[in-house]
């Protein structure tokens, strides 16, 4: 059930509201996930940026798959840098 703020106002938040959502290592994975959710609820994906720095992978290919094209995620990671690798390492 979506929450009652986004129910009651979901016109004006896809007229007048750019969600920028942004986070580092696990907040990025979040950040995902929010951005994701919007979208569920309705917000349009215009109005959905996420921008991740050294998160790691959240998901198994048909998640990746249905929201590549649906979602703008802007994704930064360091080469050096296990976390974003995790899925290759388990």
């Amino acid at each position: 059930m979506p929450p009652l703020f986004l129910e009651r106002n979901i016109d004006q938040l896809n007229n007048y509201t750019k969600f920028i959502i942004a986070g580092h290592s696990l907040g990025g994975a979040i950040a995902t996930l929010a951005g994701s959710y919007l979208l569920e609820m309705g917000i349009k994906s215009q109005n959905i940026s996420v921008y991740t720095f050294g998160a790691p992978p959240i998901a198994r290919t048909d998640f990746c798959e249905h929201y590549q094209h649906k979602l703008n995620i802007y994704r930064l990671v360091n080469s050096n840098d296990m976390v974003p690798k995790l899925d290759k390492l388990t």
